[in-house]
């Protein structure tokens, strides 16, 4: 991917460094690369030093289980931003859809336009 301006471009690739287990989901660690080093290019301005990108994504659906970003920060040390993934709850695809025979749909449907017959009548009677 090429980021940043016409005057000044640079390319940002993802490098894989290994597998990593985060909240009991498989994932996959990517370094990101600012013209094949790991360092990171504000908005304006050249590259830093010293500065890198981790993200972390789950296997197979490529979402997001770790961010995390260091830079130095003076004397104060060195910056380090992380979020970490910490529970997501999941549902077997069996579980999320359920699969309806045309006979339990069309019994569904009678059941439900019965029930709003009834209200409707018991409204009609309730208001005379």
């Amino acid at each position: 991917m090429v980021e940043g301006t016409d005057e000044d471009p640079m390319k940002v690739t993802l490098q894989a460094t290994g597998p990593q287990t985060i909240a009991g989901f498989a994932g996959t660690a990517y370094e990101q690369l600012t013209d094949g080093r790991p360092k990171l290019k504000p908005t304006e301005g050249p590259t830093m030093p010293d500065t890198h990108s981790i993200l972390v994504l789950q296997n197979g659906t490529y979402q997001p289980l770790l961010r995390e970003t260091t830079l130095p920060n003076g004397s104060y040390g060195t910056f380090d931003q992380r979020e970490v993934l910490l529970s997501r709850e999941t549902v077997p695809a069996a579980h999320a859809s359920v699969k309806l025979t045309k006979s339990s749909f069309t019994r569904t449907i009678s059941k439900w336009r019965a029930k709003i017959r009834a209200i409707n009548a018991a409204s009609k009677k309730h208001k005379k």
